[in-house]
């Protein structure tokens, strides 16, 4: 079935919905288990400080190096959510070899985006719509990271005002999070990027994702 043109809004959060619900208990302990290790290994560098200011640096260091390792396997998972494919929570340490590689087009990202908005706005929200798919693509397709961007601004053609209603949707559900404190918005934040990974594969792949 091919992608109808502008794509449901509704079908994809519908998605992500049923997928929340299916996998609740798994996100809930990627979130605690991505927290954890993070702040577990800035802690044991606070405790350390006592012996040397140099350890609690390097316990940084390695924290921030944690974080960029389970990044691109927290997009992994999602995905494996949306596709049915056996998530686990394994797959946050999956994809470790992506690291460096879903850093950079962050990185570039960002900086892509805000000179687009150095120059006059409009620059910075068409360049963020035509190369948000680059960091799935990497991920997902194991692209290095130019070919990400020149995928990502492809496969956008034609989507880009579709794109940005879909994120204005979604910034509204995961808004109701804020209304209930910290838990909610990290709840809601979990359907948010599910909603986002459904958009992803269905552009991608071309056809509509089934909730």
């Amino acid at each position: 079935m091919q992608i109808v043109k502008p794509f449901s809004d509704g079908v994809l959060i519908t998605a992500a919905w049923e997928r929340f619900k299916e996998k609740f208990g798994l996100l809930i302990l990627a979130m605690l288990t991505f927290i954890g290790v993070v702040a577990g290994i800035g802690l044991v560098g606070v405790l350390l400080s006592e012996v040397h200011e140099i350890l609690t640096l390097i316990f940084i260091l390695i924290a921030i190096l944690a974080s960029l390792v389970m990044a691109p396997g927290m997009t992994k998972l999602y995905l494996n959510i949306l596709d049915h494919k056996d998530p686990k929570i394994g797959d946050l340490f999956s994809q470790a070899r992506r690291a460096w590689p879903y850093f950079a087009v962050k990185f570039l990202y960002g900086l892509i985006v805000m000179g687009g908005f150095i120059l006059f706005v409009i620059p910075g929200i068409y360049w963020a719509l035509e190369f948000s798919l680059a960091p799935w693509l990497v991920v997902d397709k194991n692209m290095k990271v130019m070919d990400a961007f020149r995928e990502s601004a492809r496969l956008t053609n034609g989507y880009k005002w579709d794109i940005l209603a879909f994120y204005k949707v979604m910034s509204m559900v995961m808004s109701f999070g804020a209304i209930i404190f910290i838990l909610g918005a990290l709840l809601t934040k979990q359907i948010g990027i599910l909603g986002y990974a459904a958009m992803y594969r269905q552009i991608e792949s071309g056809k509509v994702v089934m909730p």
